[in-house]
């Protein structure tokens, strides 16, 4: 009976040492001395959960940061500097294991001459319960590309990679984080405005452009230079994407610039200045009474500066209200430079609803067409109603499949290049289509002939978009065929 209860106290007393150690190594926020799985000889440690604040000292320059009580992190001496904390859990993660690569022996080890009596980097943690760890990196020796390493006032001296040197090397701009550009629903555009150099490009956008346009496939409209000429709507939405959303910041050039240093960025006199106004819907506060206060909403802007080349990779960009300077690669921001509206007409031809059309006057080689449709009802499919469409060309019935053909065809014509001469000829064709819309009840189209390839259309007031020769003969050709049956 002795004997058992003995067993069970000795089983107790292994499992409260287990327990034990268990919890100090979870505890511990610090430890030293040690081999990973790796091999490696891990001489230090740390949680980055358990850091409070993080003090440095290099090449004489202090370097004080901490977390508040939220988890963001502070430059102490400058509480508007924008930390950014990419870059401090980059900092801290390299101090969660310091593995060296060797331990000096007693005999060879010279702090004075391994640089660790006046650290060249002086790294002072703070975790939350006050406990401070320091880590000193003393001189390079050259020859291994290794630092000497002590931590605290430890007698053991080791050597370490240049990693740790390197990340802490950074200056105090490369800490910060950069402003970004908002993000835009997509219906609170209200306009855009470029300017490039000489030239000045503006942009309105309309939710709703029935009333200001023949169809409502386009949203945006150049202004300026233009009168009222819709945008491509895929190039603008690239155009956009390159101003606010897909303007990555790659690094922070400078914070808080003088004049003078926004001067050497080219960005007092910016290359390219980009406007886009939009709204914003804010939430109103709760009353004393607890009545909800509504919405409203605002009207804002977003103002973007392109400045100079840095080594011919990297362009300055301010975002205005900003105090700091970002760096961009060149090449995401191109088409921002030199910009020129005329790149921004779209490609289509025509994007019509042809549902609109109740007729048209064609006028093809000099003889005029009157096309007329008419819908009729044939009966129903599961309560659903069912139309039939036919055509009459001058009274005769016409091919509804090769009229249809026609439309699909002139609807689907893109501009394969733009007009740079005048021509004198006469249209071959001219369609107006008359429409049962309240605004733009009549438009036309008219294709002349530009050289041996192409075909210049005229089309709502434009005239300068080349279409392809064989496609203008095979729109004529769908109209002989719907006129044979």
């Amino acid at each position: 009976m002795k004997r058992k209860q003995s067993i069970i106290i000795f089983i107790s007393l292994l499992l409260i040492l287990v327990i034990g150690y268990i919890v100090i190594t979870v505890v511990t926020t610090h430890r030293q001395g040690f081999l990973d799985q790796e091999g490696g000889l891990v001489v230090s440690t740390l949680r980055q959960s358990s850091i409070a604040a993080m003090e440095y000292r290099i090449d004489g320059e202090n370097f004080d940061f901490y977390i508040d009580t939220a988890g963001k992190w502070h430059f102490r001496p400058d509480a508007e500097f924008p930390v950014n904390p990419a870059m401090m859990s980059n900092m801290t993660a390299l101090l969660s294991k310091v593995t060296a690569t060797r331990e000096i022996s007693g005999s060879e080890v010279n702090l004075e001459e391994f640089g660790l009596i006046n650290p060249t980097l002086r790294i002072v943690i703070t975790d939350k319960g006050d406990q401070k760890t320091v880590y000193n990196v003393g001189v390079l020796n050259d020859f291994t590309n290794e630092y000497y390493f002590m931590l605290g006032e430890s007698d053991k001296v080791y050597t370490i990679g240049p990693e740790l040197a390197d990340e802490f090397s950074r200056k105090l701009v490369e800490l910060a984080l950069t402003d970004t550009p908002p993000v835009i629903d997509k219906d609170s555009y209200k306009s855009l405005a470029v300017k490039s150099g000489d030239k000045t490009a503006e942009f309105k956008y309309l939710r709703d452009p029935a009333d200001f346009f023949y169809t409502d496939m386009y949203n945006w409209f150049i202004v300026n230079p233009y009168d009222f000429a819709a945008a491509g709507t895929a190039k603008m939405n690239s155009l956009l994407s390159t101003a606010t959303s897909g303007l990555e910041m790659v690094a922070c050039a400078d914070y808080k610039p003088s004049l003078e240093a926004l001067e050497s960025y080219g960005l007092v006199s910016p290359r390219s200045d980009v406007r886009i106004d939009y709204t914003v819907t804010k939430t109103l506060g709760t009353s004393a009474s607890g009545a909800v206060g509504g919405t409203v909403v605002e009207d804002v802007y977003y103002r973007l500066l392109i400045g100079a080349e840095r080594d011919e990779e990297y362009t300055y960009v301010l975002i205005e209200g900003s105090d700091t300077v970002g760096l961009v690669l060149s090449q995401s921001i191109a088409p921002l430079i030199g910009f020129d509206a005329h790149n921004y007409l779209p490609v289509e031809v025509m994007l019509m609803d042809f549902n609109t059309v109740d007729s048209m006057d064609i006028v093809l080689d000099g003889k005029t067409y009157a096309v007329k449709k008419e819908k009729a009802k044939v009966g129903d499919v599961e309560g659903q109603e069912n139309f039939k469409t036919t055509y009459t060309i001058n009274g005769a019935e016409g091919d509804a499949y090769y009229i249809e053909e026609f439309l699909k065809t002139i609807r689907l014509l893109t501009s394969e290049s733009l007009a740079s001469k005048e021509v004198n000829e006469r249209p071959v064709l001219i369609v107006t289509f008359n429409r049962n819309t309240n605004n733009f009840k009549k438009m036309t189209i008219e294709f002349t002939p530009y050289d041996l390839n192409f075909y210049l259309v005229e089309f709502n007031g434009r005239r300068e978009q080349l279409v392809n020769k064989r496609d203008v003969e095979k729109i004529i050709d769908l109209f002989g065929s719907a006129m044979q049956k």
